[in-house]
């Protein structure tokens, strides 16, 4: 075989193992892409079409801060320097996209080590987790509503006890803030109730529980 032959077919080889590659990263649902150490896209799934409103052929070949933007280009550009550096990095981000709008991802930064041990670049798969973050808020948002009512609840129940009973434990000498600690359920010592000699003359004060004054 000659060596134009040899050249032909390892090209065609390799066409066909590219175009099954992207057919592959296109199928899956999730953002993948190639950032090398200039920081330029040099291959983006389909996905980002869905996210940037941008064709694959607009993103290849251009900086990340051009694509992104500068504000969220800033917010990843320290795990970028990381990665850069060689090291694995797993976050979470949200992001404002042209096209979906506020969407949360999480993203992780794969070095792609050359000869030597440089770093050519870094692979970048994306992950959708937004219905979660918006999930997780909601429920944070409910578990507060719950602690206001519970609160309001409380507050509301301190004062129709002191409107319907105050008085009259007044009028008995009782400590009334005593008996509501004990109504919402205070863990704290119960101190002694006072009552007044001249109300309950009869009353002893067995082991120092009742004390008459």
């Amino acid at each position: 075989m000659s060596e134009n032959k040899i050249r032909k077919k390892t090209a065609d080889a390799l066409k066909k193992s590219e175009r099954w590659l992207r057919l592959m990263a296109d199928s899956l649902p999730v953002l993948i892409s190639y950032v090398d150490a200039e920081r330029r896209y040099r291959f983006a799934n389909r996905n980002y079409e869905k996210y940037l409103g941008l064709a694959q052929d607009e993103i290849n070949g251009r900086l990340v801060k051009d694509i992104l933007g500068e504000e969220a280009y800033n917010g990843i550009s320290p795990n970028m320097d990381r990665a850069l550096a060689g090291e694995n990095i797993t976050f979470e981000r949200a992001f404002s996209f042209a096209k979906s709008g506020e969407t949360f991802l999480k993203i992780n930064y794969v070095p792609d080590f050359g000869a030597h041990g440089r770093v050519k670049g870094f692979f970048v798969l994306g992950y959708d987790i937004t219905a979660q973050k918006k999930t997780e808020l909601l429920l944070r948002r409910y578990a507060k509503h719950l602690s206001d009512m519970e609160e309001s609840q409380n507050k509301k129940l301190a004062m129709e006890l002191h409107d319907r009973i105050g008085p009259n434990l007044t009028a008995m000498g009782i400590n009334l803030s005593i008996v509501m600690m004990a109504k919402l359920g205070q863990k704290r010592a119960f101190p002694s109730i006072f009552l007044r000699k001249s109300n309950f003359p009869c009353i002893q004060n067995p082991a120092g529980t009742v004390k008459l004054y």
